[in-house]
């Protein structure tokens, strides 16, 4: 749906005067974490791959493995890793069990099956508990304790949060915290940093004229019109000429929508009393309205109300057939619909009455009950199959405009802290942080793999991908020879990004890249891109090479690469500039309405600002 398929994200930047009261704040949650700490047990271990097994049962007998449907779909799922966990005696096997995981959040349709996340759900506790437990008490308390340490530390430095090196060496430690929450151990310290951290980062605004370009229409329709009115059958044609508008009223937690109907029909109609034909024309002016109510869990309806006016005017009496006594018959009759035609235009009033109401909820309820269907596949569906569902979403409306916010985040994920910056003043306004993003592109990207063979090929990746995360790779640069390539990357946190100072940099993290028949383990590559509008159009444009840098490496840290390092990422710096790896230029679209019923076709991003952690933009619709 056109109000929430361009979701953005904020998150905001702690204040130094309150950074001390939060760093004693976390040591003294830590302290307390570490001194109620339990090992877990073998028991524990059994526990966790009992409630395992109990999904994994479930799973298969929902797609019977015997049958070809089945098959296909456990090799997808590399079911074997699944099922290794549960063999008698078995150790635990961590790189079979994330590799299932992560196929469970690939993105494939189907894959938000309750029976499938809940596999998922023991999976990732399983893979907590199988981590610790076999392991001596000693050695997970040290651990535990290291773990906890490390969080607190990290939430207290401002600096540290802000960089994507740091963040996610908090949201690292933060997933062992949330595994062990699952199992009813103290989750006081995890808790707190969901709630220090857990604001809304995720802002859409809407105003109240883009709404009605979007979600209003004209009504222009000529039909059949019968009725009944004081004993007289009527039938004709109308001719109706209207207009939905929609008006927003003030609601907090949740959006409400006042769609209005408001026009008129000319109608044109014999009516048959006996043995009189009475000829007339009219016109019924009418006003009608229903609320809608919008949240993340439902769209709801109430009933409309309405009003309406008709003033009829007679043409014509006549006796149906002529012959004897004709013109008394309708002498009379002229004299009885000139006496009633106030009691009739009065019922014919509440008659259309009845139909403005019946068309309002029939109309009205079908383009929501679609709305809806929209929302779920694009929205909630998708987000569910890359087990990427945000902690909240929800509504708000003012008398001028609908605003949609939510916290796109996981449990060990970090969310805002603060208010987001001030919204563009563009009809559509979204405003993203960088924390949002790298949360989503976790989601998405995590542990794919990116090849390209020929130069006639484009770049392929290995899982499903959305329309709005395309591919797209740059040709060699001239007079350089192409080269085959491919490039994994990361599992957790493929691809962080930094907003700072009009500037994105992206952090492409990978486990291997491959060019040719030379291979390149754990490095990152860092590119720059600036927003520019170029003949009209917004382009993110790189500036200068793409960096490459050890993993591991942290330039902050002032330490030096060691000379094989410095050799390998000379080496690697070529092949990916020289091949023009990572584009020069990546362009922003307008945003397509095409496929859906309205005016508006398209949404013209008309302007953008990069904060200091935030991307803020503004659209028009045309």
């Amino acid at each position: 749906m056109f109000l929430i398929r361009n979701l953005t994200l904020a998150l905001s930047v702690v204040i130094a005067p309150a950074t001390v009261s939060l760093a004693q704040d976390y040591r003294s949650l830590a302290d307390a974490a570490k001194s109620s700490f339990q090992p877990l047990t073998a028991e524990d271990l059994a526990a966790s791959r009992g409630r395992l097994a109990e999904q994994v049962y479930a799973v298969e007998r929902l797609v019977n493995p015997e049958s070809e449907f089945g098959r296909r779909w456990l090799s997808f799922l590399a079911w074997e890793g699944v099922q290794k966990q549960l063999a008698p005696d078995a150790e635990p096997d961590l790189a079979a069990a994330r590799e299932t995981l992560r196929r469970l959040g690939s993105g494939a349709d189907g894959l938000d099956r309750p029976e499938l996340q809940a596999v998922a759900d023991a999976l990732e506790d399983y893979i907590v508990v199988a981590s610790f437990a076999p392991a001596p008490a000693e050695r997970q308390k040290q651990s535990f304790e290291a773990t906890v340490d490390g969080v607190a530390e990290r939430l207290a430095d401002e600096a540290a949060l802000k960089s994507a090196r740091g963040s996610h060496e908090v949201e690292r430690r933060l997933a062992l915290l949330a595994g062990l929450d699952s199992l009813d151990r103290d989750d006081s310290l995890a808790a707190q940093v969901r709630g220090e951290f857990g604001a809304p980062n995720a802002y859409v605004e809407v105003d109240t004229p883009t709404l009605n370009k979007l979600a209003g229409r004209a009504i222009n329709d000529c039909g059949p019109l019968t009725d009944c009115i004081l004993g007289t059958s009527i039938r004709g044609t109308g001719l109706t000429n209207g207009v939905v508008s929609v008006s927003t009223l003030p609601s907090d937690g949740r959006a409400r929508l006042l769609f209005t109907l408001t026009g008129s029909t000319r109608s044109n109609t014999v009516g048959v009393n006996g043995p009189v034909q009475i000829r007339s024309v009219g016109t019924t002016t009418f006003a009608a309205s229903k609320l809608v109510t919008l949240s993340d869990e439902r769209f709801d309806l109430s009933p409309a109300s309405a009003n309406a006016t008709t003033r009829t005017r007679t043409q014509g009496v006549s006796k149906i057939g002529g012959g004897l006594g004709s013109r008394l018959i309708e002498r009379i009759a002229r004299q009885r619909v000139a006496e009633q035609k106030a009691r009739a235009d009065a019922i014919a009033s509440d008659h259309a009455e009845v139909r403005v109401r019946n068309r309002l909820n029939e109309e009205l309820g079908l383009r929501i009950t679609e709305a809806r269907g929209d929302y779920d596949a694009r929205v909630t569906r998708q987000l569910r199959q890359r087990r990427a569902t945000p902690r909240s979403i929800v509504y708000h409306t003012t008398s001028h405009s609908l605003t949609l916010d939510a916290v796109m985040a996981g449990e060990s994920q970090l969310a805002a802290w603060g208010e987001p910056p001030a919204p563009l003043p563009a009809p559509i306004s979204a405003r993203l942080h960088q924390t949002a993003i790298n949360n989503l592109l976790d989601s998405y990207l995590g542990g794919a793999t990116l090849r390209r063979e020929s130069v006639e090929e484009p770049t392929r990746i290995n899982i499903v991908t959305p329309s709005w995360l395309e591919l797209k790779a740059d040709q060699p640069a001239e007079g350089e020879e192409f080269q085959a390539w491919s490039m994994r990357l990361r599992a957790d946190r493929p691809i962080s990004v930094e907003l700072h100072e009009g500037r994105i940099k992206a952090i492409i993290h990978t486990e291997q890249i491959r060019v040719e028949d030379k291979s390149y383990d754990n490095w990152d590559l860092v590119a720059v891109f600036e927003p520019q509008q170029v003949e009209g159009r917004w382009q993110l444009v790189r500036q200068g090479d793409v960096d490459v840098l050890p993993t591991r490496f942290d330039p902050a840290s002032g330490g030096q690469l060691s000379s094989s390092e410095v050799g390998l990422r000379t080496n690697l710096s070529d092949a990916i500039n020289k091949g023009n790896r990572i584009p020069q230029t990546v362009d922003i679209d307008p945003i397509d309405l095409t496929k859906r019923e309205g005016p508006v076709e398209n949404l013209h991003m008309e302007g953008i600002e990069i904060h200091d952690g935030w991307v803020v933009v503004g659209w028009r619709a045309e």
